[in-house]
Order: structure tokens, then C-alpha cells, then sequence
């Protein structure tokens, strides 16, 4: 189990909070570096409740995977 600083526990779920977070930060940086951000009223990424796997030099690496949601324009 990780501890924080302060010694509370890290849970799974702050942890797939703190992920998503950062996703959902990626994404909106990625709309406002093409000039959509102006013209996209609604963005958010999700976390899907799927695993990927990859390889990375002799091994494998697993992570969680995410997609952007639909961006309606005004």
C-alpha cells in the first residue's frame, strides 16, 4: 500500500482520480493547441474499464486506457 506524505493511504480509486485528471488536463490542452477551445462547449475524457498491455524492452507493461468523449460545437 503507498502512503502519502502525511501517512493516509493512497487508494485505487484517488489513484484512478488522479489519472483521470491528468487525462482529462492532456485532452483539453491538445483542443486548446488547435484553436478549438473558443468553439467546443463540452470535452471530458473517461477512463474505460479496460487494460492494455505492451512491451517495453524484455517485458510487459500494463495500463489503463481512456478515450475523449465527444466535443459538440456551439
Amino acid at each position: 500500500m503507498l502512503l502519502l506524505g502525511d501517512g493516509h493511504p493512497i487508494t485505487k480509486e484517488k489513484l484512478d482520480l488522479n489519472l483521470l485528471r491528468e487525462v482529462d488536463a492532456v485532452y483539453l490542452d491538445e483542443i486548446r493547441k488547435a484553436g478549438l477551445h473558443d468553439q467546443v462547449w463540452q470535452a471530458f475524457a473517461v477512463l474505460l474499464p479496460v487494460r492494455t498491455v505492451g512491451v517495453m524492452g524484455d517485458g510487459r507493461t500494463y495500463d489503463q486506457a481512456c478515450a475523449p468523449l465527444r466535443r459538440p460545437t456551439a
